[in-house]
């Protein structure tokens, strides 16, 4: 906290009231040895400084040597200086300059203490402050100390900008100085002492530019940018320490005298590094829980003599940090990988600047790599003889919805590697040639912790990946002649044998036999290598250069010709067709079997169905005769669940028609015809098999992406930019819900499988297309990988299901609306210990750009100011992506920044560490102001003064009734203030207004107004010359003074004019009396009369108490209502008549009672003189109040002078008695008794114990007394005689009393 300062001149006027603080009393010895040692140091030879080294870290209570040095000369008159210090080799400075300098040499470390003065002292911090920047510390500027220097003082003094006191260059034997004068102001709460015996020059320049305020002033700080209040603003950074080493009595010049406190410092400064976890593959694995960044833990090493200072473990978000020292070059070896990483064994290289450094940790991931060994499932190894295991394709689709495909060799094998840990789904897409698509999904777990050394996670399942073949079978039945084609007059040939030669090897491969209805079949066999397994839908299995079929002639019947050989191609063996064959010899004839295929795969449709028309070359529709179950001709014919289907009659060579008619889900009919030519040919098939190809129907969706708060916000407490409503920049991966197979038994996607990508345009809207129906339905999602700029992602699936309409529509569609919450992050700012709300904080929020400072972070950018609600929040909405710092600029008044600047990331994805939202909390501490109300004879509490704090513009911030306790404000703006005291306790005088200011500090701020009790008291002094005779005319005079510690109300002159009342004189006038002190310079005078009225009172009103223009609100108050009355006096005034209003107090009036219009015969029997406030020292007379017989009834005197001569008032008018002008009456005779009694009555705050005092004095003629002494002037002021020691005494104290600064 700031305090009041005043340094007065020397040879400041005296005369005008001021307070002044009192740290010094009691000292005025120590402060003379002081100025002496001063000159005995300057015969001292110099001590040697000490080699400055780096100061090593020390704790209270261990031994520091200190080095004492030089002296060092400042102040304009050689007169005063400083002994050059330092201590562990860090500059050190005395802090307490009225004791000695002590001898080199060790001494206990203490925490630095301030000392208290008026219920306040400098805080340790700006202790702190005033080493750190000042000569020696590591924040030590010239140039700032020289920009603070220059201006005008409040009393028109002229400093130069930058220079010294004499206009010279500041050198650093003076910066060293202007420091420790600076350091002992806030150590010892009084500077004044470290200013002695330099010059007023120096004094009026130092007191500006460096403290702050103007030389010779009792107001508060004036000069903001002064070093020391410039100073007192900054900041220290973390590792600055300061302490103190109290020397004891180790005096280097006087044997066990005491010695100097020195206060240094130690510095071991740090910097913050921050480490982050991140991975060398971000994109593997982000989003996957089977990767963590915590637990990752690093040995810090110092790079010169690879010293461990550190170990640290990443947190939650892969964060972790430490303090080392900056400058300096360090490495980190990784001891532990965090889940699903592998530990690096490289030294991360880093180097430390002055501030925060930020650095990054790679560790590869974990990865799966997964082998593919295809058999096939008969042989449980090889191939069957007609087909290759090479050339599948498998899809595996990554535990973050990646597809990655492979595809296989010769041997069968494919490897997937690189691929991210957790769950894993394998896929074949495309089955080798000849061989059965696997439809299976296999699933595989790869989790973090099966990982191994290596980083590599192997699986290479068994039998997952064995393969069916693509078998089919046929029949045949042998007739011995023609017949009714169809109509079971044929005659069936038994015993027929056909073989079946493979086209890849030439070898049989099958027999078959026909029985006694001339049938013959593969159904149930097997004919190819290994073992027939379960799922294998054939006897043949396929053979890519196709089979021959042959009748062996030695079993034709006797008198037939062998049917010719035919060929099953490859086309034609479909997996579980049976291909059926009539074999005669009557003519070259076939019957036309459709397959139904796909048209992108190419494979076979097992779906029934599928409708088809036969027609002629010319488009005609052809029927055909059917004989079982009944005989019937159809035009129309229709697939069985083999996807295939045989016209029954057999067809002439020639060309036809085939027309799809009807198609099943998810396929669309053909839109044309399919031409088949059977040919005239003795090798003529008997079935001649055709594929009828189907494309498939699509999907197509879209997604419509909106903001759901898309307005700008212009409101104090938000920042928010606003959006356009409709998103675009989003990005979606399309994500399958489900398997989705087609019917021709080809995977399509996979669960979780990414099939596409889309990004929304500027209408927020995004489609995507060719998305397959499966087997006629499938359901996918729109996922949010990356939402649009200041938007948080929401990786909610929005799924959608595409079902298939009919054959004849080739895109079915569907849409799908979504919203995003903008990116927000809110502050909630309270008070400090309360939880309670604070508004109107101010922050402002700036975004750190890449690429600039030192290597640590970036620039800075623009900066939006924000300030909190009624609510304490401040809401940041729609944050583009990049770090940000969000810092209290601006407090409420009354509160102090928490200094911190909160750091936090939007990342690409609109998160906010790894959040929609980040809720941040602050407290702001505030300031403290104690304010104690203490008597100042003994510093207790004084309850029951009215006090009010008043701002810079006089406003009432506060008001209060003192209790027994401070009175506590909190949160009080900083600035300047006034506490002021509306009304005392009763037998309290007014205090001072004290003026004091706020600091920016949350310790508590002390602020003590003292009272003085009341002490009223006063003195009369009668005087009287001698009467010589009846009808002669003789004086009285009345000096009168107050003696009060404060003014009082009423200060009131009785004069009773006994001799007067025994008939024995009368009073022909008065002449008013010359004062100093009189508040408003005027005076009433008033008289009684022997014939007053009891009860009256005067009309005229007239009240100096009240009009003399003072305040005193006791006067009205309702406590002193019994005592004074209405018209706020303590004595009555029933019976007195005003004689003169408003009498000037610092002229002699005479007034005459011919003037007063009396009655015959009445007669003024007493005057009375009412001043109203008279202020302390109020007197007639200054001087011989102390001679004997003050109070002697014969205080007689030859002459009663009308003036005191050379008794003059600040005016320069001499002071004067109040002289009463009397003449004896013929009553009188000598001898006669002549009594004459004054009273003096002062009242304060209505009177009682210790507010009232009374003083009277009576003369008495009566027997003729002895000749009086020639009149002895009353003494003039200042000139009773001192010894000269006690001059010379006088005037060193007035010297040293002139270098004492108010405080507040």
């Amino acid at each position: 906290m700031t305090q009041l300062r005043h340094i007065p001149p020397e040879g400041e006027p005296e005369g005008r009231p001021r307070r002044t603080r009192h740290m010094g009393r009691g000292r005025p010895l120590a402060r003379v040895a002081a100025l002496v040692l001063t000159v005995a140091l300057a015969l001292q030879g110099a001590l040697g400084g000490g080699t400055r080294a780096g100061a090593a870290q020390t704790q209270t209570g261990d031994s520091i040597y200190l080095t004492v040095g030089e002296r060092i000369w400042y102040g304009g008159q050689g007169d005063m200086g400083t002994a050059r210090m330092s201590a562990n080799g860090e500059v050190a400075y005395c802090a307490d300059p009225e004791n000695n300098p002590p001898k080199s040499g060790y001494y206990t470390r203490e925490p630095v203490k301030t000392a208290e003065g008026d219920g306040w002292h400098w805080p340790v911090e700006s202790v702190e402050r005033v080493l750190y920047y000042g000569y020696g510390g590591p924040g030590f500027d010239a140039e700032l100390w020289r920009g603070c220097i220059g201006g005008t003082d409040g009393r028109g003094r002229h400093f130069a900008a930058g220079r010294d006191w004499d206009g010279s260059d500041i050198t650093e034997d003076e910066f060293y100085a202007y420091t420790h004068v600076l350091l002992s102001d806030r150590v010892t709460n009084d500077g004044s002492v470290a200013l002695a015996g330099t010059s007023e020059s120096f004094r009026a320049w130092f007191c500006w530019n460096v403290l702050g305020y103007t030389y010779g002033n009792a107001g508060g700080n004036e000069n903001q940018g002064s070093v020391g209040l410039t100073i007192d603003r900054m900041s220290v950074p973390d590792g600055f320490e300061a302490y103190q080493l109290d020397t004891g009595y180790n005096s280097m010049w006087v044997e066990g005298a005491r010695s100097q406190i020195v206060v240094t410092f130690e510095y071991n400064p740090s910097v913050e590094v921050r480490f982050d976890k991140v991975s060398a593959d971000a994109e593997l694995t982000s989003g996957n829980s089977e990767y963590a960044y915590a637990g990752a833990t690093y040995d810090v090493y110092e790079a010169d003599g690879d010293v461990k200072v550190a170990s640290i473990t990443t947190d939650e978000r892969g964060r972790a940090s430490c303090t080392l020292k900056p400058n300096t070059s360090y490495y980190a070896v990784e001891t532990a990988a965090p889940q699903g990483f592998v530990r690096s064994d490289e030294r991360v290289a880093f180097d430390t600047g002055t501030s925060e450094k930020t650095v990054s940790l790679e560790d590869a991931p974990g990865t799966v790599e997964l082998r593919i060994v295809k058999r096939d499932s008969a042989t449980l190894g090889e191939a069957q003889p007609g087909v290759s295991l090479a050339g599948a394709e498998y899809r595996a689709v990554d535990a973050n919805g990646d597809a990655h495909t492979a595809t296989t060799d010769e041997s069968g094998r494919a490897v997937f590697s690189g691929l991210p840990l957790g769950g894993l789904s394998v896929t074949e897409t495309k089955a080798p040639e000849g061989y059965l698509p696997d439809t299976s999904v296999h699933e595989y777990q790869a989790s973090a912790s099966m990982l191994p050394e290596s980083g590599v996670i192997e699986l290479e399942p068994t039998g997952d990946f064995d393969e069916h073949v693509v078998a089919f079978d046929f029949d045949l039945v042998k007739y011995r002649d023609g017949g009714t084609e169809g109509s079971g007059l044929q005659q069936p040939a038994a015993g027929v044998r056909f073989e079946v030669v493979s086209g890849t090897t030439g070898e049989v491969v099958a027999t078959l036999a026909t029985d006694e209805h001339g049938f013959a079949t593969t159904e149930g066999g097997w004919f190819g290598a290994g073992e027939r397994p379960e799922g294998v839908h054939g006897a043949i299995p396929y053979d890519r250069e196709g089979y021959t079929v042959r009748e062996v002639a030695s079993t034709t019947p006797e008198g037939y010709q062998s049917a010719p050989d035919w060929h099953v191609t490859p086309e034609q063996m479909l997996d579980g067709v049976t291909l059926h064959y009539i074999v005669d010899n009557d003519f070259v004839a076939s019957r036309i079997q459709v397959v139904k295929v796909d048209a992108a795969s190419g494979r076979a449709v097992p779906l029934a169905g599928f409708t088809f028309q036969l027609l002629d070359a010319d488009g005609n529709e052809l029927e055909q005769d059917v004989w079982y179950p009944n005989h019937e001709q159809l035009s129309e014919f229709t697939t069985d669940e083999t996807g295939c289907v045989t016209f029954p009659g057999r067809l002439r060579p020639g060309t036809y028609r085939i027309r799809e008619t009807a198609a099943v889900a998810p396929y669309l009919s053909a839109g044309g015809d399919l031409s088949v030519t059977i040919g005239n040919a003795a090798d003529t098939p008997p079935v001649s098999v055709v594929s009828f190809a189907d494309d498939q129907a699509r999907g197509a969706a879209t997604i419509v992406k909106r903001c759901s708060a898309d307005e700008a916000a212009d409101a104090g407490h938000v920042c928010d930019p606003g959006c356009d409503g409709l998103l675009a920049g989003a990005e979606f991966d399309v994500v399958a819900r489900q398997d989705v197979v087609s019917p021709d038994g080809t995977t399509q996607a996979v669960e979780g499988e990414v099939v596409a990508h889309v990004t929304t345009d500027e209408s927020g809207s995004a489609t995507v297309r060719g998305l397959p129906l499966g087997q006629g339905s499938a359901t996918y999602a729109f996922v949010e990988t990356r939402p649009a700029t200041g938007h948080a992602l929401d990786a909610t699936p929005h799924e959608f299901t595409l079902a298939y309409a009919d054959d004849d529509t080739p895109v079915v569609t569907a849409a799908v609306e979504a919203s995003n919450e903008p990116t927000v992050v809110a502050l909630d700012k309270t008070v400090l210990g309360t939880g309670e709300p604070l508004s109107g904080a101010t922050f402002a929020l700036w975004i750190e750009e890449p690429g600039g400072g030192d290597g640590d972070g970036g620039t800075t950018g623009e900066r939006t100011l924000v300030t909190t609600d009624d609510g304490g929040t401040i809401t940041l909405r729609h944050l583009r992506p990049g770090t940000y710092c969000l810092a209290e600029v601006d407090p409420p008044e009354g509160y102090l920044a928490d200094g911190v600047t909160r750091t936090f990331t939007v990342d690409e994805t609109g998160l906010v560490e790894g959040s929609p939202s980040l809720a941040l909390s602050a407290e702001d501490d505030f300031t403290k102001v104690e304010l104690s109300k203490r008597d100042i004879t003994n510093e207790a509490e004084v309850p029951g003064a009215r006090l009010s704090v008043l701002d810079a513009e006089g406003n009432v911030v506060e008001s209060w009734v003192s209790a027994e306790g401070p009175h506590l404000i909190e949160a009080l703006p900083v600035g300047t203030y006034t506490l002021v005291e509306e009304m005392t306790p009763h037998d309290y005088d007014e205090a001072t207004a004290v003026e004091f200011s706020v600091a920016e500090t949350g310790e508590v701020q002390t602020v003590v107004m003292y009272d003085r009790p009341i002490d009223v008291s006063g003195e009369l002094d009668k005087r009287q010359e001698v009467a010589g005779g009846a009808g002669t005319g003789f004086d009285y005079s009345v000096d009168a003074r107050s003696t009060s510690s404060t003014w009082v109300d009423e200060f009131t002159v009785t004069d009773e004019l006994d001799a007067v009342s025994d008939g024995l004189a009368v009073l022909d006038g008065i002449t008013t009396p010359v004062a100093s002190g009189d508040y408003d310079g005027t005076l009433n005078v008033w008289y009684r009369t022997d014939l007053a009225e009891a009860g009256h009172v005067d009309e005229s009103g007239a009240n100096a108490t009240l009009s003399d223009g003072h305040a005193n609100p006791w006067l009205q108050a309702e406590e002193t209502g019994e005592q004074l009355g209405d018209d706020g006096r303590v004595l009555s005034y029933e019976g007195w008549r005003l004689w003169a209003q408003d009498v000037s107090a610092t002229e002699a009036t005479a007034l005459s009672v011919s003037d007063l219009g009396l009655a015959e015969g009445e007669k003024v029997v007493a005057v009375r003189l009412e001043y109203g406030r008279v202020d302390p020292g109020f007197t007639t007379r200054s001087g011989d109040w102390e001679r004997d017989g003050l109070k002697d009834a014969r205080d007689d005197v030859s002459d009663v002078t009308a003036t005191h001569g050379g008794d003059l008032t600040d005016e320069g008018t001499e002071r004067a008695p109040l002289v009463v002008h009397m003449t004896t009456t013929d009553a009188y005779r000598d001898g006669a008794s002549l009594l004459n009694r004054a009273q003096v009555d002062l009242y304060r705050n209505g009177g009682g114990e210790g507010l009232e005092g009374h003083d009277d004095d009576l003369v008495e003629q009566g027997a003729p007394s002895p000749a009086p002494s020639m009149p002895t002037p009353l003494a003039r002021t200042g000139e009773a005689t001192l010894p000269v020691a006690g001059v010379a005494t006088l005037g060193f104290a007035a010297v040293l009393l002139s270098l004492r600064r108010r405080r507040r």
